[in-house]
């Protein structure tokens, strides 16, 4: 009778933690503990505060009516460690933003903002006219690839992108169908049936590929999706980000250490150092800003 007594008020206090934590309070209060200071950083290069200017005006005018995504200022600290220092970007419908970096520049800790993991220290985000805040109506909105493979090993590939399709509320009658679209368009259709403990990581790649893209989100968020991939997976995986946004015309947010990924995938480009932005635009204006090419000589 004991345990009976405290299974239940172990669950009754998990489930009002959830409720709380659906409902932003918690987020909330998490960011406000973090929350410190970030001093302006000296010497912002003019196309990063041109971005940023962007965004503060379409803010202003409230002009929230296509469903890209806009970030203003994102903030992200660790007890004194501070990982985000205020990032400000768009992407909008059809685009693909690449954010190129080192490990440890921040790259992920963006990602895991955008994605509703982890609660911002500072800064909006909005997809259309839904605000970051609003935890359920943005989890709707997202697509996401993480740069690890979270999926239950026994489950065959088509039961698990199935279950998704389901999570992500894509209708019964045409499930089946999107689900076998998915498989012819990242070579996964023979090895449907095999089970995710059979499957090489390449698969497991694509299969994280296909479960981000199931229900075709407004926005879609990669992390390094292609890294150490073989070539022929790897335009596999450009192939099928770029159905997406013929399709649905997704913003696509990409973030790697890739710079070949980064180039053949996106239509601009953000390079991100110790947590800020230190240049982005078009790779041609990147190019020219910052790469003064080679001369060769023949003898």
């Amino acid at each position: 009778m004991m345990e009976l007594t405290v299974m239940f008020i172990e669950g009754f206090v998990c489930l009002m933690l959830l409720v709380l934590m659906e409902h932003a309070v918690m987020r909330h209060w998490f960011a406000s503990a973090n929350k410190i200071e970030v001093p302006a950083s000296m010497g912002v290069s003019p196309d990063v505060m041109a971005e940023q200017n962007y965004v503060h005006k379409v803010l202003e005018r409230h002009d929230l009516s296509k469903p890209s995504l806009l970030a203003l200022d994102l903030k992200k600290s660790y007890d004194r460690f501070v990982a985000l220092r205020g990032v400000s970007f768009h992407v909008d419908p059809g685009e693909t933003l690449a954010v190129l970096g080192m490990l440890g520049s921040g790259k992920s800790t963006l990602l895991d903002v955008l994605s509703g993991i982890q609660p911002p220290s500072g800064g909006v985000a909005y997809i259309g006219d839904v605000s970051l805040g609003d935890v359920a109506r943005w989890e709707k909105s997202i697509g996401l690839c993480p740069d690890y493979d979270a999926f239950l090993g026994r489950l065959t590939v088509r039961q698990t992108l199935t279950m998704y399709a389901y999570i992500r509320g894509v209708q019964h009658h045409s499930r089946a169908t999107l689900v076998e679209h998915l498989f012819a368009l990242l070579n996964l259709t023979d090895v449907a049936e095999d089970t995710i403990d059979n499957c090489s990581a390449s698969n497991r790649r694509k299969l994280a590929v296909a479960v981000a893209i199931v229900g075709l989100p407004p926005v879609l968020l990669l992390d390094d999706p292609a890294t150490g991939l073989d070539p022929f997976a790897k335009r596999t995986i450009y192939k099928s980000v770029q159905v997406l946004r013929q399709l649905s015309k997704s913003a696509v947010l990409l973030v790697t250490t890739s710079l070949c990924d980064a180039i053949i995938m996106s239509d601009r480009m953000a390079i991100m150092v110790d947590g800020l932005f230190r240049s982005i635009g078009p790779l041609a204006e990147l190019q020219s800003r910052h790469c003064r090419g080679f001369v060769l000589k023949l003898k």
